[in-house]
């Protein structure tokens, strides 16, 4: 009898599932994740209004989420408390984080098995945490929460960036997009190997940052529509409108918190090692 071998589509389009030791790992290292995440976002939220209820007296020392003393003075002659500016931030910030973990635990739920799935519910959990200056403030508390807060907002963009490059079926297709991905993995290095190196894209005016960052980024949704023409089934165009439909979703709600009144936030450059594209209130940019 003639047996028919599955076609090299078949392999470009068919998800890859998780079985044995590699499915317990998965299930071991996400859990690891949400349960760093989640401790990460609750003892943020009083430390988190312990600090932002104090005025900022020097930029280069305070958390981008404070606020200058003579803002909080402007503030107080509007009526306007800092006990106030500190629960809507953290009302905000810890609301974005929740939203993203709840769609995290319900897709590593209902689908344990599919290495994409976990990817995407792994992406949820380090980048609805970490990317939030709430919970960068963390770092400004201890050195250990600021490696810890560091490292979970690399693996937040960096795995948001390469889902682009996965998604749906956690193959790299075009083959070459796996440069891409290193690339974005490049982009973070050098800060924890030297931040105030030149290298570092902290340290960068925006001018230089915003075109690489663009272009990075382009790749990825140049990829998704790639795979969405070529290799795609019907049912992965369907999954992949509905994550597009959540990707510009995500991108219009930074947005919108990003340009949330910055009467309440500190003004002008920070001095390096910094995050670029730093956000006014509530998310904080990491590259």
């Amino acid at each position: 009898m003639q047996t028919t071998l599955p076609s090299r589509k078949y392999y470009l389009s068919g998800s890859v599932r998780m079985h044995g030791i590699w499915l317990a790992a998965a299930q071991v290292v996400w859990v690891l994740a949400a349960g760093i995440s989640l401790v990460a976002l609750v003892i943020s939220i009083p430390v988190g209004y312990e600090r932002m209820t104090v005025p900022c007296l020097s930029e280069a020392v305070c958390a981008p989420d404070q606020v200058m003393l003579d803002v909080a003075q402007r503030l107080s002659e509007q009526g306007l408390s800092l006990q106030f500016y500190a629960l809507q931030s953290i009302v905000v910030s810890a609301g974005f984080s929740l939203i993203c973990l709840a769609a995290a635990v319900l897709i590593f739920l209902r689908r344990p098995k599919e290495a994409m799935a976990w990817y995407v519910s792994l992406t949820l959990v380090f980048f609805g945490v970490f990317i939030t200056e709430l919970v960068d403030g963390l770092g400004y508390a201890s050195p250990v929460w600021r490696w810890i807060v560091d490292l979970g907002s690399s693996a937040g963009w960096v795995l948001f960036a390469c889902m682009l490059y996965l998604f749906p079926t956690g193959r790299f297709v075009p083959g070459w997009t796996r440069w891409m991905a290193l690339a974005w993995v490049m982009t973070q290095l050098p800060y924890y190997i030297d931040p105030y190196s030149p290298f570092n894209m902290g340290t960068w005016p925006l001018e230089l940052q915003f075109p690489l960052i663009l272009g990075l980024f382009g790749t990825g949704l140049w990829a998704q529509v790639y795979r969405f023409r070529r290799v795609s089934s019907p049912a992965q165009r369907q999954q992949t409108k509905w994550v597009l439909f959540g990707l510009h979703i995500t991108v219009l709600s930074i947005l919108f918190l990003s340009v949330i009144p910055d009467t309440f936030s500190p003004s002008g450059p920070r001095p390096a090692p910094s995050w670029p594209w730093r956000s006014t209130v509530s998310l904080r940019w990491r590259f």
